[in-house]
């Protein structure tokens, strides 16, 4: 490398050996150093401590496929160094940057969208005779703008320490643990037994439970997993509340269910989910067997049971993420449905929608859904969820459900699993399931953390759109509700590693902060919305332009409103350098007004110049009077758009 030391291009099993290597000892390295498809298991606890200890950095170059029928071996191996990657931690250091080169000539098989060109990295299968006995072997064969990219980077100064670098830390307690209380975000733990194969085998268990003299009604407990290769100082953890074996579904109702549908019947919306390793018990807790019904057919009876004379609307929806692609459950199609924001919370449009007028209507209707949702098995379960479902009822006082309305999101996640636990076979239907779920999950691990480094770092950027998974859940994650979580964990020795994990990701989830509005500020919010319809100002153009007189002042437009009322609007926002750059972006304009949209690119002022004095653009002076988010909020009053 420029900069002194050896640079690594290392691939495969081969990065991995490196990453080992380095974490004991990265001198003789250079800064820079390039893995493709690294295939590692876990990625070695000191390796991101000796990057930052020597300003190094990698890139990952994660190619999915170099020719038509080569198995998905590396772009699924590689799913470790891709949440090392994407970690909150490691975003802004600039400590590994990720490039995914997604090959669509030889077949998109992975849950990634972008893609690199194929010819970027391309490869073929060579017969090489005496190399490989006869048979074929993958020689890469990189475009010139590849080789160019990699010699640029691996020659390039070494990364510099910022003057005051941030370092978030994840909490090592739980939020009960800490002596923070956080009723918006209960987090209780359920315990499956083992299974009559696994007691064939010999398994033993590994989890100990014990009530924690805390002054709180009931008391939480301490759940501590003890097995051979589990680190001691890691593994005990309080909750709200420990359910064993010996706890009843109805248990679990009383202390989880009850309290949260009588929070819906109060105006305040909820989301209840599963979390856990494939086979842990999610399923079961959440919908359970016929003779053992599970939280969710509890809940919709009971909120039933509740409404009385509410004069309460009950609206049901179902639906499974399933491969990143959104099925409804409700009548079995699997297309066309997207998730939008409205005032009443997101919103699957394409989602069929039917009013509930009875307990035993919805819990059919959830029965005929359950049996269209993907599952298979693996050797970890006979019966595994492929796929995560949520089924959503809305509580309204009228058919518009896009006023503010109480939702309760009932979710069964897909379970993460090892692939070499399950026996699922690389370049299967299977692996696909297992890398969609598993990179799901991580998205909502990433979500988790960076909710808390946000209540440390004002500005932390929440990165919900990352999976469908996610920003679906978005209300329940940091949002307007209460939420509670069900981890999920077996008493299986063998996964105990994966119940220490799942316990973490509960114990880093209890300390999220939700911002719980009742009946009472959701209608404030509802005859506000009301109070700007009626205030709309009409729009007028002239050759595609118009002026609005708002209270910081006057501002011109491009637009087109042509498409009525009911057309979503769409506003296109520029950068600095004022009519010119509104101007570009109304180049947009006729193709989002033969889609039926209405759009509107205001000419927002630029920096510096006498309009720019007074309508600051400045991040810190955006939302204050006067300035450039000020201008956009009062523009969107003008228009009688909430």
């Amino acid at each position: 490398g420029a900069t002194g030391g050896v640079t690594v291009f290392g691939e495969g099993m081969g990065a991995a050996a490196w990453m080992r290597a380095y974490a004991e000892d990265p001198s003789g390295f250079a800064h820079h150093h390039v893995l493709l498809n690294p295939v590692i298991g876990e990625v070695p606890g000191k390796f991101k401590e000796r990057l930052d200890e020597c300003m190094g950095d990698i890139t990952m170059y994660g190619l999915e496929r170099s020719f038509p029928g080569q198995p998905p071996t590396p772009i699924g191996n590689a799913a470790k160094m891709l949440d090392f990657c994407f970690a909150p931690d490691n975003l802004g250091t600039r400590c590994a940057d990720a490039v995914l080169l997604i090959n669509s000539a030889a077949g998109n098989i992975s849950p990634f969208k972008s893609m690199r060109h194929g010819t970027f990295w391309g490869g073929q299968a060579v017969r090489c005779a005496g190399v490989a006995r006869g048979k074929a072997v993958l020689v890469y064969d990189p475009a010139e703008d590849c080789v160019d990219e990699i010699s640029a980077y691996i020659n390039r100064p070494a990364r510099k320490t910022p003057a005051s670098e941030y370092v978030f830390q994840a909490p090592e307690l739980s939020a009960l643990e800490s002596g923070k209380g956080n009723d918006n975000f209960r987090v209780y733990v359920r315990v499956r037994p083992l299974l009559p194969r696994e007691v064939a085998k010999g398994a033993k268990n590994c989890l100990a439970v014990q009530e924690v003299d805390m002054d709180r009604t009931p008391k939480p407990q301490r759940i501590t997993v003890a097995a051979p290769g589990v680190r001691a100082n890691s593994t005990s953890f309080v909750f709200n509340r420990v359910f064993e074996d010996t706890h009843t579904q109805a248990d679990v109702f009383e202390a989880v269910g009850r309290p949260l549908i009588q929070d819906v019947l109060a105006g305040v919306s909820v989301t209840v989910f599963a979390y856990g390793q494939t086979g842990s018990g999610k399923t079961h807790t959440m919908q359970g067997p016929p003779d053992q019904p599970g939280l969710m057919t509890a809940m919709v009876q009971e909120l039933f049971a509740g409404l009385g004379a509410t004069g309460k609307r009950v609206f049901f929806e179902y639906v499974q993420l399933y491969l990143d692609e959104w099925k409804d459950l409700a009548d079995g199609k699997d297309k066309g449905i997207k998730l939008v924001d409205t005032p009443g919370g997101g919103r699957l449009v394409g989602l069929q929608t039917r009013e509930a007028t009875s307990a035993d209507q919805v819990l059919e209707w959830m029965k005929q859904g359950a049996a269209r949702r993907n599952v298979s098995a693996t050797q970890m379960n006979d019966v595994s969820s492929r796929s995560h479902a949520i089924a959503i009822l809305r509580l309204a006082d009228s058919d518009e459900l896009n006023c503010p309305c109480t939702s309760l999101f009932m979710v069964d996640l897909a379970g993460s699993e090892r692939v070499a636990r399950s026996g699922v076979q690389v370049g299967t239907a299977a692996f696909q399931e297992a890398a969609s779920v598993n990179t799901s999950l991580s998205a909502l691990g990433r979500v988790v953390l960076a909710l808390l480094e946000g209540q440390d770092r004002k500005g932390t950027f929440i990165p919900y759109n990352s999976s469908h998974l996610t920003a679906v859940l978005k209300q329940g994650l940091g949002g307007n509700s209460r939420t509670c979580l069900m981890a999920c964990v077996t008493q299986a020795e063998d996964s105990a590693g994966e119940s220490v994990n799942t316990l973490r990701f509960a114990l880093q989830a209890s300390h999220v902060h939700n911002v719980v509005g009742g009946a009472e500020a959701k209608q404030q919010r509802k005859m506000e919305e009301e109070k700007i319809k009626e205030g709309k100002e009409a729009l007028v153009f002239v050759d595609g332009k118009c002026t609005v007189e708002l209270p910081c002042g006057s501002i011109e437009m491009f637009g087109d409103v042509s498409a009525g009322e009911e057309a979503a609007m769409v506003l296109l926002i520029h950068g600095a350098a004022g009519e010119s750059d509104a101007a570009a972006l109304a180049q947009w304009g006729p193709k989002l007004t033969q889609a039926g949209l209405r759009w509107l690119a205001p000419v927002l002022p630029t920096f510096g110049g006498s309009t720019g004095k007074r309508l600051a653009m400045q991040c810190e002076k955006a939302v204050q009077p006067g300035g450039v988010g000020d201008l956009i909020i009062q523009l969107l009053d003008h228009i009688g758009e909430p």
